[in-house]
């Protein structure tokens, strides 16, 4: 197997904020649009030293760890940022309610998103009754491919 061309997760599987520091350093570039790679790349990891910029082109697949302290930069045939650089999303074992995910939910909406991916543990509701699949529901109306997986609680470790 190749070497990743950047440092693992310092707390795999990412359950730790202060693996990408979010709080306390900026998470979103959305003036880089437009600008070089290498330009981008230096504007992020002046602002976020605890982050990788991983280079990525409209049209190919991201293959790879892509922890929350990665920032992927899509970039065009030029090698010119084509969308707002950004941490990829991530709710933390049982340390979120219910309200957050909604909250995110929503703001994939608004955001435009094309993609939400959710790997949950949750229990008991029937699928028209809950919540979270309410709300994908609404982002799949706005176009947005929703893949799914529930069930996923792991057992304690003891």
């Amino acid at each position: 197997m190749a070497k990743q061309p950047f440092p693992p997760c310092v707390s795999f599987p990412c359950d730790d904020r202060e693996c990408c520091g979010q709080g306390k350093y900026k998470t979103t570039w959305p003036n880089l649009v437009g600008v070089g790679a290498q330009q981008a790349k230096t504007v992020i990891t002046r602002d976020n030293p605890l982050v990788t910029v991983v280079y990525t082109y409209k049209g190919s697949i991201i293959d790879t760890d892509l922890c929350c302290n990665r920032v992927a930069l899509l970039l065009d045939g030029n090698n010119r940022v084509i969308d707002e650089p950004m941490f990829i999303g991530r709710m933390w074992d049982g340390r979120s309610v219910l309200s957050d995910l909604l909250a995110a939910i929503d703001q994939a909406i608004l955001d435009g998103v094309d993609v939400l991916s959710l790997s949950l543990g949750v229990y008991g509701l029937l699928l028209y009754e809950h919540p979270i699949a309410i709300a994908t529901f609404e982002a799949v109306k706005y176009g947005i491919f929703v893949s799914t997986a529930v069930g996923n609680t792991r057992p304690e470790y003891k």
